[in-house]
């Protein structure tokens, strides 16, 4: 996000609102190799290989990471989450 709004030609303000539980939270790590190869993505797949998804669940932020974590305590399966990692500007 940071690498490319400091490429952008287009220059204006960025505002990133997170909350500081998301810097403690071991889900939301990310190793080096992500920032070497890797690009921003505004929309992020569920990990979990599911074959019979019934619902899928867009998210994004904190919400994300309690819905995977009661997910994984009540052991609830056919339910995918998306993650909206960017919700404006909408690429069209």
């Amino acid at each position: 996000l940071l690498r490319r709004q400091a490429l952008s030609p287009l220059r204006k303000p960025l505002i990133c609102m997170t909350p500081k539980s998301l810097l403690r939270n071991p889900l939301c790590v990310s190793v080096l190799s992500d920032f070497e190869r890797g690009c921003f993505e505004e929309v992020i797949d569920d990990p979990l290989s599911q074959t019979s998804v019934k619902r899928l669940i867009f998210c994004s932020g904190k919400l994300y990471y309690e819905l995977v974590q009661f997910r994984e305590k009540e052991k609830i399966e056919g339910i995918a989450f998306i993650r909206v990692e960017q919700l404006y500007p909408l690429n069209k």
